[in-house]
């Protein structure tokens, strides 16, 4: 049967929603009410709201046809393991982007009303974690104060299993917007970073309450000007990061990806987004993955000081040592750039499952993930053990492990 019946409502007066066309050598309509349904709002996009742009009423402003094709995205992310960050309502930096505007013009009951409406439709997804203020300064912050710590109340009620962190202007961490201790809902300190992110990192990691700490935006590769975004920046601010405090994660950051091919002049040269998906930066940050998975990671504690260097940490980001151990004493990781001879006390590693006083160690290039030279075993005692520079490396990584047969970061 064909059906004339045309317009861009049409899925309104049919009360379609939640479906969409699938591309497979072509595009192949869904299939509702026994037809096979193709309409100009697939393509037209949807505004989130069926009346006044920016009247956060919920659910009476809310679009359901945007609001479903979100659910299939989060699904979908949710299917292959992939963490969603959901900023419920972006407020952005001044009235140039996001509902700067909108978020002093509505209520703070309405936006309650939303974030509760928000948070329940998405309550359930464990790939999803919140995150508050996006940009904001510290200046309009002041005046949205209430308004973002009730939506955030809310939504905390609304989903109680998920995360939330706090996300401000570059060089901010949570510390410079909630100065109180006891917002209940907020579970993670943000760091919005750069080249120096691994001195907010260490501040916010040692920071009481003790919260994860979350290093949730770094310079981007490809950036213009300086730093410029080459892969060995991109190393040196996530493993700096990391290292000292940051272990709750790191985001990564393309110009070219994130503009999604509008030439506003933040990638430079401009290229297609799909070109920049193997830029050398992005493939570094599997390394780092990597490298880290070799050994549980999630017990590692930074060390500052000389509680484990005895050599010079240098200053910079383009000069540092960061390291850390883990809890159990069993594994060392440390980030040098330049590489560099590093003097370690080596004897609080615990000899469990290796030869008793002895330590195994290894060096790796993180722009490639592979060993750099053969490694070797010592002897553990009290005094410093100096691990020699491997050879004239823009950055290297030197892991060492308490266990006979070391790590092997070869194996992908």
């Amino acid at each position: 049967m064909d059906l004339d019946f045309s317009g861009p409502s049409t899925h309104l007066i049919l009360g379609i929603s939640g479906v969409y066309p699938k591309e497979e050598k072509g595009i192949v309509p869904p299939e509702v009410f026994g037809m096979k349904y193709l309409s100009i709002i697939y393509y037209a996009g949807d505004s989130p709201f069926v009346g006044t742009v920016g009247d956060f009423t919920a659910p009476g402003n809310m679009n359901d046809a945007y609001w479903a094709y979100a659910d299939t995205f989060i699904s979908g992310a949710n299917d292959r393991n992939i963490l969603v960050i959901l900023a419920p309502l972006y407020i952005g930096y001044n009235n140039a982007e996001g509902w700067m505007d909108k978020s002093a013009s509505n209520s703070q009951a309405t936006l309650t009303g939303y974030a509760t409406w928000f948070c329940t439709r998405y309550a359930g997804y464990p790939n999803v974690m919140y995150v508050w203020g996006n940009d904001i300064s510290t200046g309009d912050f002041a005046s949205r104060e209430a308004k973002i710590r009730a939506m955030a109340q809310a939504c905390s009620t609304a989903d109680p299993d998920a995360l939330h962190l706090f996300h401000g202007r570059r060089s901010t961490t949570y510390s410079d917007y909630w100065r109180v201790s006891g917002e209940a809902w907020l579970d993670v300190r943000g760091v919005y970073g750069g080249l120096d992110g691994y001195s907010q990192s260490q501040s916010e990691y040692q920071a009481s309450p003790t919260l994860p700490t979350f290093n949730f935006e770094l310079f981007y590769e490809n950036r213009p000007g300086s730093p410029d975004g080459t892969p060995l920046e991109m190393r040196q601010e996530h493993w700096l990061a990391t290292l000292n405090g940051s272990l709750a994660g790191n985001l990564y950051g393309n110009e070219c990806i994130w503009i999604f091919g509008v030439d506003n002049g933040f990638c430079a040269p401009f290229t297609d987004w799909r070109n920049a998906l193997n830029d050398a930066g992005r493939l570094d940050m599997i390394h780092i993955k990597n490298l880290l998975e070799t050994f549980e990671w999630w017990k590692l504690v930074p060390s500052y000081g000389t509680a484990l260097l005895t050599s010079s940490r240098g200053g910079g980001t383009s000069n540092y040592v960061t390291l850390a151990k883990t809890s159990d004493n069993k594994t060392i990781i440390a980030y040098a750039t330049p590489s560099k001879a590093l003097t370690i006390i080596t004897n609080q590693l615990a000899s469990g499952a290796g030869p008793i006083g002895h330590h195994d160690w290894q060096w790796y290039d993180p722009s490639t993930g592979l060993k750099i030279g053969t490694g070797g075993t010592n002897a553990v005692n009290s005094a410093a053990t100096v691990f020699s520079d491997p050879g004239s490396q823009t950055d290297a990584v030197l892991i060492i492990t308490d266990h006979p047969t070391g790590v092997d970061a070869n194996v992908y």
